[in-house]
């Protein structure tokens, strides 16, 4: 029996590693083919501009609408329903005649984009307090390898028509997983892995109540962890947008040096990712704060690594490259384990809602972030505006990690109080069942 319930958990990280892998796959090859489109579709600004405030409306709006619902709904059927508007409009936009329905189409297929919170909070109900981090940390790796995967389809070309052929195989990818995630993963009760409620028969069923949710939400820690959303992704987006231009026009570095340089720095953030992860695992098993001890050092060396590194850009000698693979490997330490921390301090009914707060915040720190870069670049320079951006972002998220490990042991107390609490109700309610049972003859 054991076995077969091991088999079904990794079942569902494998479908679901996938899923995320060609999903995201999909959003990144819908940037980097962005000329190619335009020429093919003969788009202009003066098109786009008007559709970016609608998109990002959309896009906030699902955040909040995904989270609610996989708190109360089925959050098997959702992640189906996520899959299928996620190849219905990759095939909308490749079968796109005109710009118009081309962005309509994208704007629409913004709302699937928003969706992760389910899949992360469905972690928590497989997986124990003790093994979430590095299904987490599994799961983020996704991130770096898609990124890897659209650089090198990207570079194909196939004289402006290629990008349709892309978005009608990746929305067939999106139909597929529409069948195997509905077929082959399991949907536990929520709160079924934790501790206190795993060795026994779960009866009730429980859903996101408004009330308790605003309740949760004003937990200390939590709104920690929110601030952090919205801080600790802007180093990454700015690096994302600018580290490549920055080592190309303001270093003069070869397109190909500059590969050679960056793609060792996505080797290293994809093996952070589950062994940040794994770490904040094994420490929490002895101290209730250890996940932020590991997350922790993902906010203070990757600092430490940029500056020394941005005084060797441009030389590609081995300190250049030792620092960015350092700040590489140690950024991806942090979100593993703040959703782990997610999880281990918010009731099962809540963490879809919290986890799609904190996605919420990240996706507007990835928009502010590059924006403070442009404009703070024009009186300092591209390099020095990265450093301040990047450099700030984590030393925001360095002093909120040193608050949170005083508020958290007591916010990890207070959850598993209360699950002590629903084991007993629990226990009683199966005892009652028993008795009212009539025996078969």
């Amino acid at each position: 029996m054991q076995k077969k319930a091991t088999g079904r958990r990794w079942v569902f990280v494998m479908i679901l590693f996938f899923f995320l892998v060609f999903h995201q796959l999909d959003i990144n090859l819908l940037d980097r083919m962005d000329t190619q489109i335009r020429e093919t579709l003969r788009a202009s600004n003066i098109w786009l501009d008007p559709f970016f405030p609608l998109g990002l409306i959309i896009t906030i709006v699902s955040f909040i609408v995904w989270g609610y619902l996989y708190d109360r709904q089925s959050r098997r059927v959702l992640i189906s329903l996520s899959s299928l508007l996620w190849g219905i409009s990759s095939w909308l936009m490749a079968i796109s005649p005109t710009s118009g329905t081309f962005i309509v189409s994208n704007v629409l297929g913004g709302a699937d984009n928003a969706s992760y919170s389910g899949i992360y909070s469905l972690v928590g109900d497989h997986f124990g307090p003790r093994n979430r981090g590095k299904i987490l940390g599994l799961f983020h790796l996704t991130q770096p390898l898609a990124f890897f995967l659209s650089i090198l389809i990207s570079n194909v070309n196939d004289g402006g028509i290629f990008w349709r052929w892309l978005f009608l195989f990746s929305g067939g990818i999106g139909i597929l997983f529409v069948f195997l995630i509905y077929s082959s993963i399991k949907d536990p009760k929520r709160g079924a892995s934790e501790p206190a409620l795993a060795k026994i028969k779960l009866m009730g069923v429980y859903q996101l109540d408004r009330e308790l949710a605003f309740e949760e939400m004003k937990r200390p820690s939590l709104l920690l962890i929110f601030a952090i959303g919205l801080f600790g992704i802007m180093p990454w987006s700015v690096l994302i947008a600018y580290i490549f231009p920055f080592l190309r026009d303001s270093c003069n570095c070869q397109v190909g040096v500059i590969y050679m340089d960056l793609i060792p720095a996505l080797i290293a953030i994809a093996l952070g990712y589950p062994l940040g992860g794994l770490f904040g695992d094994m420490i929490f098993r002895f101290k209730r704060n250890g996940r932020i001890w590991i997350s922790l050092l993902g906010t203070l060396i990757p600092p430490i690594c940029l500056y020394f590194a941005f005084q060797r850009a441009g030389s590609h000698d081995l300190q250049f490259g030792a620092m960015i693979i350092g700040m590489s490997f140690f950024l991806a330490f942090v979100w593993p384990n703040v959703l782990a921390t997610i999880m281990d301090i918010s009731l099962p009914e809540v963490r879809s809602t919290a986890i799609s707060v904190v996605l919420l915040l990240q996706a507007l720190g990835a928009l502010i972030g590059p924006m403070l870069v442009s404009r703070i670049q024009g009186f300092s320079g591209l390099g020095n505006a990265i450093l301040f951006v990047c450099i700030g972002g984590w030393g925001m998220c360095f002093l909120m990690h040193l608050v949170l490990m005083v508020t958290l042991p007591k916010d990890i107390e207070a959850l598993r109080q209360h699950l002590a609490y629903r084991s007993q109700l629990e226990s009683r309610l199966e005892r009652q069942q028993g008795t009212t049972t009539p025996k078969k003859a």
